[in-house]
């Protein structure tokens, strides 16, 4: 199956009419033609018959006109004229599909032919957004066949604009190859640099490592303030989730297979359970050997966070299970064996939901996880962006600092849950965290994704620097969006909109207060604060 046609593009029924019509026409001019008294050669009578199509006038000279040409005559002019037709409406039909397209706004771009951009993009139209897949011409499509398609290679402009990138607030960048999605990403940041609004754009990799190397990398660098750019990788996003739907608790986890999925299910129970000691086990089944595992636990630091990770058997532990073999028919069979004990659940991973899981949970303690059923959803992955946490955590806190202060919803709207934020609120939020990075360059300091041995604390003088750098970004942003001074806050109108020297005392303190509790919210999100080597 090909990539689906664009919403209004001809079935193919008319074309066939039209097939059908000249057919028709054909047969009875040569019926018409070889009934007379004296009939023409065959090959006379076939250029005649052609003839008649093309509206010539001489074309049934000196025939007899019978019943079966008089139909003739007017069947092939009619066919002729429809062909026309159907020509003139696919070219200009293909022009207003492109031009609609490329206007287009608020919709989603899902970039590449793997499994999983063809997944997200049938979930995110299943649940009602709008959508426009970039892939090849012979890509499989997703089911439904309702998914603009626009054709080339997403890393160039003119197909970015062809897909609607101006207008698009958001784009994914699925390709097999991580470098491909990551240049996929920055194209699309380029050709959003006016002011708008914002472009979120996921590049897929294929590495938890690479994803925080990455992201690290992106926070240190200035960021334009019209697009969010951010990395993913399906296996801990699919890791995470499944750990979250079938926790540990307390438990002896096993882990069946320690291919991707596998390590990927491994640092989602380190990292997500914290520390716990004693020391609890952590079972792994592999044939890749002992030193793998342990391998991999030691850069996990799962000693420190309370787990012992080892090799075992199938039946070791007390449960959950999960099995994450790349054979699914193993795995399947596996998940079975396994669900005949009725004291833990076992959980088979596999790409798709299987068509018989009801089947398996009716008879066994068996569930089935379909990762990219799971996964290649919007809101996994945009809940999983580190400049979407850090901005949602940087509101929760200032909503907690001005409830203190004994602010209230109706005298300030910045107090709004996240999810009832005006738009120009959420963005400030999302520049803020997006300024980090940036701003921690003035103190010669940086982010990292490994804990420092000895936690950050500020210099003398550090906190007043920041602050200072921070209210001048924010008086830059809440310019730009149309907002000027004003004696009290009333719409567009706020009174710190004022250089520091002019701004009140109260304002600056809450400039203080967010530097002073920056090192503690990111670490929330699993980034620290260090100094350069050379400061």
């Amino acid at each position: 199956m090909t990539v689906a046609p664009e919403p209004g593009r001809s079935s193919g029924w008319p074309q066939l009419a039209a097939a059908a019509l000249a057919v028709l026409a054909f047969v009875l001019t040569v019926v018409g033609i070889r009934v007379q008294d004296v009939p023409p050669d065959w090959p006379d009578t076939v250029y005649r018959s052609l003839q008649l199509f093309t509206l010539e006038g001489d074309a049934l000279a000196g025939l007899v006109l019978n019943p079966w040409l008089q139909v003739a005559r007017f069947l092939a002019p009619a066919a002729t004229l429809l062909v026309v037709i159907l020509t003139v409406r696919t070219l200009l039909g293909d022009q207003w599909r492109r031009r609609r397209i490329a206007t287009t706004r608020d919709h989603v771009i899902v970039c590449g032919e793997s499994a999983s951009a063809l997944a997200l993009a049938r979930n995110l139209r299943e649940s009602g957004s709008a959508v426009v897949l970039v892939a090849a011409a012979d890509a499989e499509a997703p089911s439904g066949g309702a998914i603009p398609a626009v054709p080339g290679d997403p890393r160039e402009p003119a197909t970015l604009r062809a897909a609607g990138i101006v207008g698009a607030r958001s784009l994914y960048a699925c390709a097999e190859h991580s470098a491909v999605n990551a240049a996929v990403a920055l194209a699309a940041g380029r050709l959003r640099s006016a002011p708008g609004p914002r472009l979120s754009t996921f590049a897929q990799v294929r590495s938890d490592d690479l994803v925080d190397a990455l992201r690290v990398r992106r926070l240190r660098a200035p960021q334009p303030n019209t697009v969010t750019m951010d990395f993913f990788a399906l296996d801990d996003i699919a890791a995470r989730l499944l750990v979250a739907r079938h926790p540990v608790g307390d438990a002896v986890p096993v882990v069946v297979g320690f291919g991707p999925l596998g390590q990927a299910v491994l640092r989602a129970i380190v990292r997500g359970s914290g520390t716990a000691p004693p020391p609890r086990p952590i079972i792994v089944v592999t044939a890749a050997g002992e030193h793998v595992v342990e391998a991999e636990a030691a850069r996990l630091d799962a000693g420190s966070r309370g787990w012992s990770v080892r090799l075992g058997q199938e039946n070791d532990g007390e449960g959950p299970v999960y099995i994450c073999l790349a054979d699914e028919d193993e795995a399947i069979s596996t998940g079975l064996r396994l669900g005949r004990r009725d004291d833990r659940d076992v959980v088979v991973c596999l790409q798709r939901e299987s068509p018989f899981s009801e089947a398996l949970d009716a008879t066994a303690r068996v569930k089935i996880f379909g990762l990219l059923d799971e996964t290649c959803r919007e809101a996994a992955i945009t809940e999983d962006s580190i400049i979407g946490r850090i901005a949602r955590a940087v509101h929760e806190r200032y909503c907690s600092q001005a409830r203190a202060r004994g602010d209230r919803l109706a005298t300030n709207p910045s107090t709004a849950p996240w999810v009832d934020l005006p738009v120009s609120l959420q963005e400030s939020n999302f520049a803020q965290a997006e300024g980090i990075g940036e701003k921690l360059l003035s103190i010669r300091a940086s982010l990292t994704t490994q804990a420092p041995a000895t936690p950050f604390s500020y210099r003398e003088g550090e906190v007043d620097t920041l602050a200072r750098l921070e209210h001048a970004r924010w008086v830059r942003e809440r310019r730009a969006a149309g907002f000027r001074y004003g004696p009290s806050r009333q719409g567009r109108e706020h009174p710190d909109l004022v250089d520091w020297s002019n701004l009140s005392t109260e304002s600056q303190q809450k400039d203080r207060d967010t530097v002073r509790a920056l090192p503690d919210l990111l670490a929330t999100e699993g980034l620290y604060i260090v100094r350069d080597a050379t400061s």
